[in-house]
């Protein structure tokens, strides 16, 4: 169709089907008017695009899974209408998403990396504090050392953690 001399076995313009895969054309060379996608914007508009089960009106022992070309032209205000979803732009929101998610992904696991730094430091700083208490406990015995530790400058569940023990080395002693 629309070539005299098809190079494939079904052929629609530059598109083609070689009879089990539909590739249209999508060349660089022939695409204008480059933009960039904010890919965090694509990904909370494909989590909030209903996805169904769903069956065509003249044919309901076939069914499909996807999206309505209306909730998708509304999310996305890509192809000629909002009564088709073309394979390129079904495509190219499921790239722009993927992207999206893992940038999420790298950017969550920077803030639990920095996180878990963060508490690795702490529970370095006490257990030279509790190393500390224990031994000054054991060479001095009294309870007058433990106020003279020290507190390394820490979130405050450490602050209360130390208090608690600092208690409980007082009552020991």
């Amino acid at each position: 169709m629309g070539s005299t001399v098809p190079t494939h076995l079904f052929q629609v313009g530059n598109a083609y089907c070689d009879g089990s895969t539909w590739a249209p054309l999508s060349d660089r060379h022939l695409k204008a008017g480059f933009q960039p996608v904010d890919t965090q914007a694509v990904l909370a508009k494909v989590a909030a695009l209903p996805i169904t089960s769903w069956h065509y009106t003249n044919d309901v022992a076939t069914p499909h899974v996807g999206p309505m070309a209306q909730d998708f032209y509304a999310a996305f205000n890509v192809g000629a209408d909002d009564k088709h979803i073309t394979t390129t732009d079904e495509s190219g929101v499921a790239l722009a998403a993927i992207q999206g998610l893992n940038e999420k992904m790298e950017s969550d696991a920077q803030a639990k990396d920095a996180r878990i730094a963060t508490l690795e430091h702490e529970l370095s700083e006490m257990k030279k504090l509790l190393a500390k208490l224990v031994a000054g406990k054991s060479e001095q015995r009294t309870p007058n050392i433990l106020p003279e530790v020290p507190l390394p400058a820490c979130g405050c569940n450490f602050r209360r953690l130390v208090a608690g023990w600092r208690s409980l080395l007082t009552r020991a002693v």
